[in-house]
């Protein structure tokens, strides 16, 4: 049997935002690459760096239960959300975006002030109700810049005005410099015993000019007179939240990721914010498949400077180069240098002019085809160099 016949490939690709979920991605390459090597043999497992994708990259992996319920959509609509129960029940896996998410919005709608987490804070007592003692929440894609008062709310937290009333469920960044006093007298008391891991991909502090107002939330609709009234509002509800918890949380690294609700939630329960990509790793197996494998493959959406800050690619190179093991990276688009990066290969779905909105309409369809190539030409390098050469391992 020639070399290239034995070839043991691992496919671990992130989603490709607003096409594909990883696991679809995955299986993508994976059917393009057994045409040109349909003797090779294939691992396919989908990932993520905490954002999109987390859910469904988890049970794809391990397995487990979806369960579904309605909770409050980031303006207050209802909507249907997903979390997954593992382990027993012992674990659930939470999704921030799907409750709370800028996936759920228009342009149009995108509502800074208004926005809340109110929904998330529903996903995580619905968890509780499971009997969950570890969450693990991916907070990616979110829309809020509340600080994750919403989701206090959710949870028992009562949050006062200058009057002595209780602000209504479903704050939002808006609402923030209105308060006055926190009440925690209802708080959900499961959480004192509960493990809260928060998947984050970067590092902001809650507040100042690398702070969850003033960096992200002009991508979630608001004006510069808007960003300035959210960080008013943020130091105003973390001041008083710190004072009553006796906790400090607005520098703790990724507390300004997703409008802030690892703040709220570091302060008042025992959670803690982790690199998304190694949290997912650990909970998929990475390092153990990554035994015995000859080449590994993942791809995302687009490719370009920020794929070395934390995304899920360049966690798989790290990792696999650790190895010894060659990565090849397939991507709905490159934008840039992206040698520097490190990539063994780098292949774009896209072979011909293409708008975007056709390129994410067939994207399965381009993802199993660039695969294809990218299958041709590892082939043509085994005939170049010869079946028993050790392809540059």
């Amino acid at each position: 049997m020639s070399r290239h016949h034995s070839l043991k490939i691992l496919v671990a690709p992130n989603a490709f935002k607003g096409s594909l979920s990883s696991g679809e991605a995955a299986r993508a390459i994976v059917e393009g690459m057994c045409r040109v090597l349909p003797d090779a043999t294939f691992i396919s497992i989908g990932l993520s760096d905490g954002g999109d994708g987390l859910l469904d990259a988890v049970l794809m992996a391990v397995g487990g239960e979806r369960v579904s319920a309605e909770v409050m959509g980031p303006l207050g609509e209802p909507v249907v959300a997903e979390l997954g129960i593992l382990d027993g029940g012992e674990t659930a896996v939470i999704e921030m975006c799907r409750a709370s998410g800028l996936n759920l919005l228009s342009p149009g709608r995108l509502n800074a002030l208004k926005a809340t987490t109110f929904g998330t804070g529903q996903l995580i007592k619905v968890a509780l109700e499971r009997g969950a003692r570890k969450i693990i929440l991916g907070i990616g894609g979110s829309a809020t810049t509340d600080g994750g008062a919403g989701a206090l709310q959710a949870l028992g937290v009562k949050f006062l005005d200058q009057e002595g009333i209780v602000i209504p469920p479903g704050m939002g960044g808006g609402d923030l410099i209105r308060v006055c006093q926190v009440d925690t007298e209802d708080f959900d008391s499961r959480l004192r015993d509960v493990e809260i891991l928060i998947a984050c991909d970067v590092t902001n502090p809650l507040l100042g000019p690398e702070g969850a107002a003033a960096v992200y939330a002009p991508q979630k609709g608001a004006s510069a007179e808007e960003v300035a009234f959210l960080e008013a509002g943020l130091t105003n509800y973390i001041s008083l939240v710190e004072a009553k918890t006796g906790k400090s949380v607005r520098d703790v690294p990724g507390s300004g990721a997703a409008g802030g609700i690892g703040a709220g939630l570091c302060a008042f329960t025992k959670a803690a914010l982790a690199q998304g990509f190694d949290l997912v790793c650990d909970l998929v197996g990475l390092t153990d498949l990554l035994r015995g494998v000859d080449l590994v493959v993942t791809g995302e959406g687009k490719t370009d400077a920020q794929t070395g800050f934390g995304k899920v690619p360049a966690g798989v190179l790290r990792m696999a180069h650790e190895r010894g093991i060659p990565v090849l990276l397939i991507s709905g688009s490159v934008d840039g240098d992206v040698e520097a990066l490190g990539f063994d290969g780098v292949i774009s779905c896209v072979s011909a002019p293409i708008s975007t909105q056709e390129a994410m309409k067939h994207a399965a369809q381009l993802l199993t085809l660039a695969a294809e190539r990218a299958a041709h030409l590892l082939k043509l390098g085994f005939r170049v160099l010869g079946d028993d050469s050790d392809h540059g391992r």
